[in-house]
């Protein structure tokens, strides 16, 4: 799992409830891949998943695909 737009978060978990400054580096789109991922994998349906908290558009770099 992949996620566009990384360090977007949720202003109900940010201290700032501005929308233009709604990034953090930890509480962020990840979390909600994390739990999906872990709903997937361990507690359900037992479908394996790799979740990556780098991002496309750093795995995109990385791998020099663009």
């Amino acid at each position: 799992m992949y996620h566009t737009h990384t360090p977007e978060s949720f202003t109900l978990l940010l201290k700032n409830k501005d929308l233009d400054e709604a990034y953090d580096k930890i509480k962020n789109i990840t979390l909600i891949g994390a739990e999906l991922t872990s709903e997937l994998n361990e507690k359900t349906l037992g479908i394996p998943d790799n979740h990556s908290l780098e991002g496309i558009e750093m795995f995109i770099h990385v791998n020099e695909l663009s």
